[in-house]
């Protein structure tokens, strides 16, 4: 049975009740589903929440899931809509997010790009680039940073995102080249600043 075949059959024991082969759907989709509400929401703890209740939401709608589309595509939706909920409800409250929120840095493991064998110099600098491009992240328009998610950090195909979106695949490629473009000036002016 191939890694596809068996998802499948995961998913359908799930809609048929199967409590244990949904939380084998969430061990497989945490790391993804997280992401993604980290770069919408700019917090860990948010983040966090968002993907538990995507992860709730979707248990309790999985009869609902026809098969017409990936399984990642319909989470993703879900998650998606949750996080836009997060963040009209936190509207009023400007969140400043610091992608080290503890000593221990326990929020940058899953973030963090740099090998071990880096000597100190370079790692500190490369978690000043990243600690930039998070910065960035926070600074562009919440649909520039889903399709640039979904395409660049979960591999998503253009026909995949525009699914995932209910738009046209002219307008998922607008979106991450916009992104992207947004991206590149906020980097530069701030090395310029530098």
């Amino acid at each position: 049975m191939t890694k596809f075949e068996n998802e499948i059959f995961i998913i359908e024991r799930a809609i048929g009740g199967d409590s244990e082969s949904y939380g084998r759907l969430i061990d497989l989709y945490t790391p993804a589903i997280y992401n993604l509400c980290f770069r919408l929401l700019g917090n860990a703890i948010d983040a966090e929440d968002a993907a538990s209740m995507t992860f709730l939401k979707g248990y309790k709608n999985i009869r609902n899931f026809r098969g017409d589309a990936e399984f990642s595509s319909w989470i993703y939706k879900i998650a998606i809509n949750i996080c836009y909920d997060v963040l009209k409800k936190n509207k009023k409250q400007k969140k400043v997010s610091n992608i080290r929120e503890n000593a221990d840095g326990d929020d940058m493991d899953y973030y963090d790009i740099t090998p071990s064998n880096y000597d100190v110099e370079r790692q500190a600098l490369a978690r000043e680039d990243l600690e930039a491009l998070n910065i960035a992240f926070r600074e562009l328009p919440k649909q520039y940073v889903i399709a640039i998610t979904l395409y660049y950090m979960e591999n998503k195909s253009y026909i995949e995102i525009a699914e995932i979106l209910n738009c046209s695949m002219g307008t998922v490629k607008s979106r991450i080249n916009r992104g992207r473009e947004k991206l590149k000036k906020y980097l530069e002016n701030k090395g310029n600043k530098s």
